[in-house]
This record gives C-alpha cells, sequence and structure tokens, in this order.
C-alpha cells in the first residue's frame, strides 16, 4: 500500500513539475539558499575586516604592554634643555623611572614629546665584556606629530646589558633644534 501510493507521488509531482506548475516550497528553499550564501560572503567580508582590527589591537597592545618592572630605587629622569630648544617644544621618559633596577627584558621605554617633533633618536651605552658598547637607532614607528613613542630595549636587541645602561633620547624639532632626556637603568639577572 505504501509502495502505491509513493508511486502516485512521484507521478503527481512529475506531472507538476513537467506542466509548469511552481512548487513554493522549492521556491522558498531557492530563496532561502540565496539569502544564506549572501550572508555567508558578508560574514567573510566581517571577519576580514574583523582581522585587521585585531592586528591593530594587536599592535597597540604591544606598544603598551611593558614586562613588570621592578622598581628598588627610583629618581625622576634628567631632562637636558638646550638654549636654542623653544620652551615649548619637549621630550620626556615617562616610564620607567631613572636609575631603576629591572630584572626582566625587554625594558619598554615609554615617553611623551611636543607636536613639533620630527623624529626621535636613542643612543644606548653599557658595558660588556669590559667594554663599552653603544648603539644608535631612529625610531621607525613614531610619526611626526604623534605625541608618544616607545623603545624596547634587550640583550637579544644589542642594546641592554647587565648593570648599568644608559640611554639618551633625543628629540628633533621641525625647526631643527634638538632636546636629549636621558636615562640610566640597571640591569640585573637575579
Amino acid at each position: 500500500m505504501y509502495k502505491k501510493i509513493l508511486i502516485i507521488s512521484l507521478v503527481v509531482l512529475s506531472s507538476a513539475v513537467l506542466s509548469g506548475c511552481r512548487i513554493p516550497y522549492i521556491d522558498d528553499l531557492k530563496e532561502q539558499k540565496d539569502a544564506v550564501e549572501k550572508l555567508q560572503i558578508e560574514v567573510k567580508d566581517l571577519q576580514t575586516k574583523l582581522g585587521l582590527v585585531q592586528e591593530d589591537v594587536k599592535t597597540v597592545a604591544e606598544v603598551k604592554k611593558a614586562e613588570p618592572v621592578i622598581v628598588i630605587e627610583g629618581k625622576p629622569a634628567e631632562e637636558k634643555k638646550p638654549e636654542e630648544s623653544a620652551s615649548t617644544s619637549f621630550i620626556k621618559i615617562t616610564s620607567p623611572e631613572n636609575d631603576v633596577v629591572v630584572t626582566t627584558q625587554p625594558v619598554v621605554f615609554l615617553g611623551t614629546v611636543s607636536p613639533d617633533v620630527t623624529k626621535v633618536s636613542v643612543e644606548s651605552e653599557f658595558t660588556k665584556n669590559g667594554k663599552t658598547l653603544k648603539d644608535s637607532y631612529t625610531l621607525k614607528s613614531f610619526k611626526e606629530g604623534n605625541p608618544n613613542f616607545s623603545y624596547k630595549a634587550s640583550q637579544t636587541l644589542g642594546n641592554l646589558g647587565v648593570g648599568k645602561n644608559t640611554f639618551k633620547f633625543t628629540a628633533t624639532f621641525k625647526d631643527g633644534k634638538t632636546q636629549t632626556s636621558e636615562i640610566v637603568v640597571n640591569y640585573s639577572t637575579n
């Protein structure tokens, strides 16, 4: 009996299709399939945009994330203000404190500058195996007009040694004048 009902149903369905009758259920399925495909394309576009935003957030987080710095004794960073620099122009190291003892790497330096700064460069000096080593670097990530900058120092990068490390951050202003802020960091492996 079930076979007869199935055969009759197939015959009726085949006749309806061959005669051009529309079957609303099949049309609804096609519309739903098209809608799902459009949504899948939109989801892929949003995932791509989200990935770009996550990269930007990760970059900002890396700049802001500093390994814990242990302060044993600290003093404010010494700021040297040459006479030729305008009084509104400045460079200031905001972290870490001057003459700090750190036991982790990298040491992340954060600072602020006035809007007229065109570039920031760093000179580091430390002793290794009885020899004084120096490193100079111009911050590539710093863009003119940006009020903040960051710099990392580590033994792997070759700009940090065990013991006393002196870092001189120099801002170059639009008028060509410069100003330096110096900070000492004592690195200990203990």
